[in-house]
């Protein structure tokens, strides 16, 4: 791993850190001018990590995701608005139903 700025403080040039990090993990074998005066100023700061860093890792692993769209007494007149409150009492008092989540 290669760190993005100087042990000064200073960042590296994009084109320059992608080089010295290739270097470093063994893909190529030379440097070029303006890379290896930096590197072998012993400014850069590497480090050897023992797993993989993956970015958005929540991308990589699988999930199965259950949505199931529906709509309570769409023909229900204004009266009945207490539905609602009805359902939230209901949940509520009953410990034996677990709601993970609700999308209304």
């Amino acid at each position: 791993m290669v760190n993005r700025i100087t042990k000064t403080g200073k960042p590296i040039p994009e084109n320059i850190h992608d080089e010295i990090f290739k270097y470093v993990n063994g893909k190529v074998k030379s440097l070029s001018s303006e890379a290896q005066i930096l590197f072998d100023s012993r400014n850069v700061i590497t480090k050897t990590v023992n797993h993989e860093i993956i970015k958005d890792k929540h991308y990589t692993e699988s999930k199965f995701l259950f949505h199931v769209p529906i709509t309570i007494n769409f023909k229900a007149s204004d009266r009945n608005s207490y539905l609602n409150e009805r359902a939230r009492a209901f949940l509520q008092n009953n410990s034996d139903i677990n709601v993970i989540g609700l999308d209304r």
